[in-house]
């Protein structure tokens, strides 16, 4: 059990790891072309940020739907989060490359007659593709600290109990910039999270949300 858990955790490390060489590949033609003596932000746009190390900060709050690929008993109602959200904050290192802080809180899931929750705080290193003056192509990878509880129904012999750990992440979005410090933006993430009794399962979150740039 523990090998076919090793592995999964590995697959899903290799696939995180090329969605974002992937990222940075496609953002390397963009970086280039801006490497000229004109090019580039100037010193106004060097806005700050609440991260170290990195300028052009932003907040933004997104809210959607969650989905929990834990285990149900045949027979008992198991639905997954009604709504589920997540705030934070960024900055950017260049351009084209940045890192994120946030807390993702997904609501609570029906499951096995009881209840499952899943509550995290992650860092992501984030890559930019401009599509266009108004778009923004958007790839994630990181790490969360997941928080899971799983109540099963009274009397069931079911997976019960809490975690927390450090769980893989990586995700996919797009932006549109409507104003200079204003975006709409649509994303979906994976977090890799731990559950008593299950081991790691994926949790995952798609939402649509607005970012204020400073």
């Amino acid at each position: 059990m523990r090998q076919t858990s090793a592995k999964h955790f590995k697959l899903k490390l290799a696939t995180a790891s090329t969605a974002a060489w992937l990222s940075i590949a496609m953002a390397a033609p963009a970086m280039a072309q801006s490497q000229g003596p004109d090019r580039g932000p100037t010193a106004s746009e060097l806005r700050y940020s609440w991260l170290p190390y990195t300028t052009s900060g932003y907040v933004g709050a997104s809210i959607g739907q969650g989905e929990l690929n834990t285990s149900c008993v045949p027979g008992l109602s198991c639905e997954d989060p009604d709504t589920s959200g997540k705030i934070y904050t960024g900055g950017m290192f260049n351009p084209y490359l940045g890192m994120e802080l946030g807390y993702i809180q997904w609501g609570d899931a029906d499951r096995n007659g009881g209840t499952q929750k899943a509550r995290g705080v992650n860092a992501m290193l984030t890559g930019f593709v401009p599509l266009g003056p108004m778009f923004t192509l958007v790839g994630k990878v990181g790490a969360t600290y997941g928080f899971t509880k799983s109540k099963p129904v009274v009397g069931l012999v079911a997976p019960s109990g809490s975690e927390d750990a450090f769980a893989l992440a990586y995700g996919a979005g797009l932006s549109f910039d409507f104003t200079r410090n204003w975006s709409a933006t649509l994303d979906w993430e994976r977090h890799d999270l731990k559950f008593a009794g299950e081991g790691r399962k994926d949790v995952d979150l798609t939402t649509v949300g607005l970012k204020y740039r400073f």
